[in-house]
Formats: C-alpha cells, sequence, structure tokens
C-alpha cells in the first residue's frame, strides 16, 4: 500500500477557456479509516461534458477537485460492513488514484436516492454499489461502467419503456454518437428494426453508419432536417429515442 496518493486539481476557467496549465498534479497522503469507510483504489473515472460546465461555472473551487464523477474501484481497505477487500465498485470519486467511500453517503449533485434503490445497492447512493463478481469476471471497467453502468440501462429501459421494437419498425435516435444513443441505436438494430440516427456533423454520420451499422444518419444542424427525416422514413417514425432535446 503506498503512503500517498497523486490527486488532480484545477482553477476556474476564465472567459470560457479550458488550457492545459489549469491542471496540475500534486502527491497526498492515503487517509486513515474511519468506522464506515472504505478506501478505494481509482480503476477507472469517467470524465464527461458536466465537468466542463461545473468548471466553467465555479463549481469546482480554486485548487479543489470534482468530487462528482462517476468512477469504477477496488476496495482495498474497509471498515464498512457493506464492502469487502477485492469488490469492485461502482462509485463517484475525484480526479485521483485513491479515495475514502462510505456507504452512509448520499449522492454528491443528485437527489436522494429512494427506498427501493437503497436497498438494493446497500447504500444511501444511487451510484455505489458492489459489481457481481460474475460481470466483473466477464469484462473490463470501461464496459461495466458504460454498457452496465448509467449509459447502458438509460438506453435498455428507454427501449423497453417504448418497446418491444419489433422488426418492422423504424426507430430515430437523437444524439446517436453519445454514449446512451449509441446503445440505444445497438439495441434497436439488435432487434430487426430500420434505424436512423441523428448527429452532429459529416463524420459522426459516416462513423454511425459505418460503425453502428445504421440504416442511415442525417446532420440534424441541416436547414431541411424534416424533408430529410421524411425522405428516409417515408412511412413515419414508430419510436423516437430523444437523449439531446430542444427544437430537434
Amino acid at each position: 500500500m503506498p503512503r500517498t496518493f497523486r490527486q488532480c486539481y484545477a482553477r476556474p476557467m476564465q472567459d470560457d477557456v479550458l488550457e492545459p496549465d489549469q491542471f496540475e498534479l500534486r502527491e497526498k497522503p492515503i487517509p486513515k479509516l474511519a468506522d464506515g469507510q472504505a478506501l478505494a483504489r481509482i480503476k477507472l473515472i469517467n470524465v464527461h461534458s458536466n465537468v466542463r460546465m461545473r468548471m466553467a461555472l465555479g463549481a469546482i473551487p480554486l485548487g479543489g477537485t470534482d468530487p462528482a464523477n462517476y468512477a469504477c474501484a477496488e476496495i482495498v481497505q474497509s471498515r464498512d460492513p457493506a464492502f469487502d477487500e477485492g469488490d469492485i465498485i461502482a462509485c463517484q470519486a475525484p480526479w485521483q488514484d485513491y479515495a475514502l467511500v462510505s456507504s452512509r453517503d448520499a449522492a454528491i449533485g443528485y437527489g436522494a436516492a429512494n427506498e427501493a434503490t437503497k436497498a438494493l445497492n446497500r447504500t444511501n447512493s444511487q451510484w455505489t454499489y458492489v459489481f457481481r463478481p460474475s460481470l466483473v469476471q466477464a469484462w473490463s471497467p470501461d464496459v461495466l461502467m458504460d454498457v452496465f453502468g448509467t449509459s447502458g440501462m438509460t438506453a435498455w429501459f428507454g427501449m423497453q419503456q417504448c418497446g418491444p421494437i419489433l422488426p418492422s419498425e423504424t426507430v430515430v435516435v437523437a444524439g446517436v454518437t453519445g454514449s446512451v444513443g449509441s446503445l440505444a441505436a445497438q439495441l434497436a438494430s439488435a432487434a430487426g428494426a430500420r434505424v436512423i440516427g441523428l448527429a452532429g456533423s459529416a463524420a459522426k454520420c459516416a462513423w454511425a453508419r459505418d460503425t453502428l451499422g445504421l440504416t442511415d444518419c442525417i446532420d440534424y444542424r441541416a436547414s431541411d432536417l424534416a424533408e430529410r427525416i421524411r425522405s428516409v422514413a417515408p412511412d413515419g417514425i414508430d419510436v423516437y429515442s430523444d437523449g439531446a432535446g430542444g427544437e430537434t
């Protein structure tokens, strides 16, 4: 066990510009555990677009780090009955190698978890739970966080609520190159449906067609968007997966 860990910290953005020199690494001592805490070694952390917004708004203070990121971690020490050493967990964590977690802590930046979620997770946070050993043995941390995490479950339950998707149907997926949209599109394709994606550039549309294997993809910034959708879906749209909102 090391005596110190690395932490990345930042200063707030100025004039909406994000530069590499706004980040620095520092060494901090490994914290001692109190009752009800566990020490987790961060295996993978998700730095997403919301982090930039939080920096722009000053939600991450000068010299601070963002504790609200999603992470996959391994428990290395535990004084929390919800976690055993060796458990692979989902949690929220700052930009650092090691972090303290507790089943008593609520989620950072979200509303309180409901009672059913608390009972399922054995924690007070909807983002903190132990992955099933069978999943850990079969899949890498990135798959655990993405496909079996918030993005995959959002796509899965969205398709299930609107489904079951049938081979005869036409499905349109907004934000199709994003983490949720790309999975929603693949679920619809796997069901045999015609899937049309909406993305923000010609390059993204090409990726959606070539990599995801979609029937077609349209740049939503096109001035004749409605006409383009009608041309590829002349019989109408059966299911629309909206991960973007707004005018589209």
